[in-house]
């Protein structure tokens, strides 16, 4: 659940609260900010294996889930949040098997098979995968756009979105009248403005223009994933695809970044239009901090932005009001903040709180 600290709905921040301790103890039914993980388990003849204890941790909050395989040999964890996990299977008379690295992006249904040993031909098993060519659960047209694609690749004005160009199908927005100028297009909707924007779960588009309701740091974002078509029913309200966003959470090591972009009017080219102004200038810096207060039950991030930019916009008329044409000081001036709480109340619930 996602709280917006604006004027307008400020005075329920109470009620929203009251709603948060409501939700923690409800298990989520979208599936949009979260993944899975499905376990088969078999012997070394390919006989399925009831009863093994199956269980994943986060390696970097040490959030733990459990599940005991059915009389097929599986047994499925849902609702995981994606990052990276390390898998334990055991069952008496057979020797443990371990598994690490088991990466879960958003949206994914990941299969993991096991083969257990008797316990008097090897005490433990390490257990190598690696990730299939094809997802074979996958039924919507979606790309995941990955930690290290945010974190590596140069992104205009820092606009995580545009990122979103990477993934197939993705067209920019070419009408010069829409709120987004040349923002991307995401499934058949036709512009920018059709495409519904999620972030952790839930939905954040405005009614009116069809844009997010709030702006993100790019350094707060962990990943997301463009919906395209073919979508499942959960997701709906979008005459187009969808973008599913997923922020950054604290880990059990306290660890922050900083940052700072400058650009100055002497590395900008004078149009032909351009008449009197020369302050063109933008400064970009913000920093982010996480960490745990309590070792794998309570984290909390917290991220803040700073964009300052001088620029103009070109007045130029025409006839007998020729002689007013001037560049005109156009400033703009915005505070990106967002903070995040994450609290393991037990190994089948979690509460998350965010500010924005």
């Amino acid at each position: 659940m996602i709280i917006m600290t604006t004027p307008r709905n400020r005075r329920h921040l109470a009620a929203w609260s009251l709603l948060l301790a409501l939700f923690a103890a409800v298990p989520a039914l979208a599936q949009l900010s979260t993944a899975n993980v499905e376990v088969v388990v078999t012997d070394a003849q390919g006989a399925a294996l009831p009863g093994v204890t199956v269980a994943v941790e986060n390696v970097d909050t040490g959030l733990r889930r459990q599940a005991v395989t059915g009389e097929n040999g599986g047994a499925a964890l849902q609702g995981l949040p994606p990052g990276t996990y390390r898998g334990s299977f055991e069952l008496d008379q057979f020797a443990p098997a371990k598994q690490d690295k088991i990466v879960l992006r958003v949206g994914q249904t990941l299969q993991v098979r096991v083969q257990l040993t008797p316990a008097n031909a090897a005490e433990n098993i390490t257990v190598t995968a690696t990730a299939p060519l094809v997802d074979v659960y996958k039924t919507d047209s979606s790309t995941n756009i990955v930690p290290e694609q945010i974190e590596s690749l140069p992104v205009p004005d820092r606009d995580f979105q545009r990122l979103a160009f990477i993934a197939p199908g993705v067209e920019r927005e070419r009408g010069g009248f829409r709120f987004i100028g040349g923002g991307p297009v995401i499934g058949g909707g036709g512009n920018a403005s059709n495409a519904t924007i999620l972030v952790n779960g839930v939905d954040f588009t405005d009614a009116a223009l069809g844009l997010s309701k709030i702006r993100l740091s790019q350094d707060a974002i962990g990943e997301f994933r463009v919906i395209n078509s073919r979508y499942d029913t959960e997701l709906g309200g979008t005459s187009g695809g969808a973008l599913s966003i997923v922020t950054k959470s604290g880990t059990n090591k306290y660890q922050g970044s900083a940052f700072g972009f400058y650009r100055a009017d002497q590395l900008r080219t004078a149009s032909k239009l351009d008449e009197s102004f020369s302050g063109y200038s933008r400064d970009q810096y913000g920093l982010t901090f996480g960490g745990p207060i309590k070792q794998d039950v309570t984290h909390f991030f917290v991220s803040a932005e700073e964009i300052n930019e001088k620029n103009f916009t070109a007045f130029r008329p025409g006839g007998a009001f020729l002689s007013e044409s001037a560049d005109l000081r156009h400033p703009f001036d915005q505070t990106l903040g967002f903070a995040k709480l994450d609290h393991k109340i037990s190994d089948a619930q979690t509460l998350n709180a965010n500010l924005a």
